[in-house]
C-alpha cells in the first residue's frame, strides 16, 4: 500500500473532495477552487497519502492552504517544499496546521512581512432580513469609487498600498468582482464609496465574504451591523448559502458587529504574509 506525498490530478478530485466536505465551512475557498477539479486551479495540489487514502492536502497556490493537515502530514510536505524557493504570497488556514507550516518553514524561507497568528472563523447560519436604503450590488459603473475603497481596505488589513505594487493588475482584479456581482456597498450622493464587501468564494452551501470596510467618517456611529447585515441579507437571496469569513482577534468593532449579527466562532485561523 502506498504512502508518502503525491501531486494531486483529476483522477483524485472525488478524493479531494471528501477531504474538503469533512469540514465544509471551514475548507469554502478551496472547495469553490475545485468545483471542475484538482487540476482547474491552475497550480500544484499536494496530497498526503497514507495506506492508499488520501488524509491531508496543500494547495500552492499565491495562498497556500492547507486542508485536513495532519502533524506528520505537514512535516513530510514541509521537507518537500524547503528544497524549493518561495512561490506564495501567503499561508492561510487553520491555526495550528499554518503556525506548524511556518515554524518548519522559516528556517529555509526566511522571515516573513506579517504574522496573523490569531483570526476566529466566524459562521453565520441564520437568514437576515435586514433592507436599508443605498445597501446594493455594485456594477462595473461603480468601479472608480470601489477601487479606493478596497485599496484603502487592503491597506489597513495588511499595511500595503496594493496601488503601487501594480495598480492595473489590482483595478482588474476589483473590476472582475463587480462583473461577477461578487461585490455589495453603498455610494453615497458625491460619488465616494462609504461601506463594501465582496464575496470570496462561494459553493453551494457556503460563501466566504472579505473585504468588510466602513469609511472613516462614518465610524463610531453604529452603521456597520446595518450596512452589513443588508449586504448579507442581499447575499442570501441570491446565493441561498451560509456566510463565513474570518477576523484579526484585535479588531474588537469588526467582532462586535458580527456578534450582533448573529455569527458564531466554530475555529480559528492564522495568515503569514510575505
Amino acid at each position: 500500500m502506498a504512502t508518502g506525498v503525491i501531486r494531486l490530478t483529476d483522477a483524485h478530485s472525488d478524493d479531494f473532495r471528501q477531504l474538503l466536505d469533512q469540514q465544509p465551512a471551514h475548507n469554502v475557498f478551496l472547495r469553490s477552487r475545485t468545483l471542475e477539479g484538482v487540476e482547474s486551479v491552475g497550480h500544484p495540489i499536494l496530497g498526503y497519502i497514507n495506506d492508499d487514502k488520501l488524509v491531508s492536502a496543500l494547495s500552492l497556490g499565491p495562498n497556500m492552504v492547507p486542508a485536513a493537515a495532519t502533524p506528520s502530514a505537514i512535516s513530510i510536505f514541509t521537507r518537500h517544499l524547503a528544497q524549493m524557493p518561495r512561490s506564495c504570497a501567503s499561508i492561510v488556514g487553520h491555526r495550528a496546521e499554518v503556525m506548524q507550516l511556518w515554524s518548519e518553514l522559516a528556517p529555509h524561507w526566511g522571515s516573513a512581512r506579517l504574522v496573523r497568528e490569531c483570526q476566529p472563523y466566524l459562521v453565520l447560519a441564520d437568514r437576515l432580513h435586514i433592507d436599508v436604503e443605498g445597501v446594493r450590488r455594485m456594477c462595473s459603473a461603480d468601479l472608480d469609487s470601489y477601487v479606493v475603497a478596497s485599496a484603502a481596505m487592503f491597506s489597513g488589513e495588511v499595511e500595503v498600498d496594493i496601488r503601487s505594487i501594480n495598480p492595473t493588475a489590482y483595478r482588474q482584479r476589483v473590476h472582475d468582482s463587480l462583473r461577477r456581482g461578487m461585490s455589495f456597498g453603498l455610494i453615497d450622493d458625491t460619488g465616494v464609496t462609504r461601506f463594501k464587501t465582496d464575496v470570496g468564494c462561494l459553493t453551494n452551501d457556503y460563501c466566504q465574504i472579505q473585504g468588510v470596510w466602513l469609511h472613516p467618517e462614518w465610524r463610531g456611529r453604529g452603521l456597520a451591523a446595518q450596512f452589513l447585515g443588508a449586504a448579507i441579507t442581499l447575499i442570501q437571496q441570491d446565493f441561498d448559502v451560509d456566510v463565513c469569513l474570518y477576523v484579526n482577534d484585535f479588531n474588537r468593532p469588526a467582532l462586535a458587529t458580527y456578534a450582533a449579527l448573529g455569527f458564531e466562532q466554530i475555529s480559528e485561523f492564522s495568515t503569514v504574509f510575505f
